[in-house]
């Protein structure tokens, strides 16, 4: 499991016993957090988004910035996408993974402004979002 705070701080903890793995540190308040399915990434959010390799303990190389803070995370099934919203109102999909290159959103901002925040959702196992 993984706490993250306003100073920039992302805790990691072994939900078997609660103790800290790793203590993470990052620039901003840290918004929103969310694991892969298979618990291999964190992805961690505050004006940017980064990725933590849990097996390898580093940050991927790609940074995905935002043009607000985000609030809101969600990989798909496979670990090889991920959702993203902001306080703008806008939801952003990206590519992850170590062998990516590009930090760019696969397509154009879409809206998204539920009124209570919310994690936008992968409907099918192809490409919907």
């Amino acid at each position: 499991m993984a706490f993250g705070f306003q100073s920039g701080q992302v805790l990691i903890l072994d939900s078997a016993n609660g103790k800290p793995v790793h203590d993470l540190k990052r620039p901003g308040a840290i918004r929103s957090l969310a694991f892969s399915r298979d618990n291999r990434y964190l992805a961690i959010g505050s004006d940017l988004v980064r990725i933590w390799n849990t097996e390898t303990r580093e940050f991927l190389k790609l940074t995905y910035a935002h043009p607000s803070p985000v609030h809101s995370l969600v990989f798909k099934r496979q670990g090889k996408r991920l959702a993203t919203a902001t306080e703008a109102g806008k939801a952003q999909v990206f590519r992850v993974g170590p062998g990516e290159t590009d930090d760019k959103p696969l397509f154009d901002p879409v809206p998204h402004a539920p009124s209570q925040y919310s994690a936008p959702q992968f409907f099918d196992l192809v490409r919907s979002l």
